[in-house]
Parts: C-alpha cells; sequence; structure tokens
C-alpha cells in the first residue's frame, strides 16, 4: 500500500514543461490509478466490520464499471445483504477485493480511452 501510495505522489509532483497538455492528464491517471491500487489493497486489512461498511460502495463502483453479467459482479450481487448484515466470510471478502480490484481496473481503461480519444480530436 505504501508504494502505491509513494507513486502516487512522485506521479503528482512530476512536472511535464512544455509537454503537460499531453503527458499531465497520462500523470493524474498515474496517480489516481495508484490511489486505487492502495484502496483495495486497505479493504484487505481492515476489519470484517469495516469492510461490510464498504460493500454498498463496492457494489455501486462494481455496477458502473463492470458488464451485468460478469462472474464478480453476479456473486457480489448475490452475497450483499449477507455481507452487510455482518455475516462475511473469508471468500466474501476475496470477492469484495476482486471485484473492486476488477471495476477500478475497468475505470482506469475508461479513462484511458477518453484520453485518447481527446488527444485524437485534439491533434485533428
Amino acid at each position: 500500500m505504501r508504494s502505491h501510495l509513494e507513486k502516487a505522489s512522485s506521479a503528482a509532483d512530476e512536472n511535464f514543461g512544455w509537454r503537460r497538455p499531453w503527458s499531465g492528464s497520462a500523470a493524474r491517471e498515474g496517480v489516481w490509478s495508484n490511489v486505487r491500487s492502495a484502496e483495495v489493497t486497505l479493504l484487505q486489512l481492515v476489519s470484517d466490520e469495516e469492510a461490510a461498511g464498504r460493500a454498498s460502495e463496492v457494489m455501486a463502483l462494481v455496477k458502473d464499471h463492470l458488464a451485468t453479467d460478469d462472474p464478480r459482479r453476479v456473486r457480489l450481487a448475490r452475497r450483499l445483504r449477507s455481507i452487510i448484515s455482518g455475516e462475511m466470510s473469508p471468500s466474501d471478502r476475496d470477492l469484495m477485493v476482486r471485484a473492486l480490484d476488477a471495476a477500478y481496473n475497468a475505470l482506469d481503461d475508461e479513462l484511458a480511452r477518453v484520453r485518447s480519444l481527446r488527444n485524437i480530436l485534439w491533434t485533428a
């Protein structure tokens, strides 16, 4: 987790000079990608009560970024009430971590596609 936060800090402090319009948004994506990776790691380490408290937030991110038929999304949706009520098993935590990581990876891919389109349009 510390490594991800250090990478995020380094990316945030980087100076791109004249390349900033092209490289600045990629650096910001790097910052957020590392912050999100640290958050996934944190979910592995927090108490069951804390993880259960984050279950709805994780589910919202999963719904926003994973396909409706994604197995992690389907399984998490089935287990959500049990998790929130405090009946969380180690496999539920693992499911939450994997689903959150997949949702964040999908978000990173979406942002990269938007940045690429912006660069194409700007160049044209």
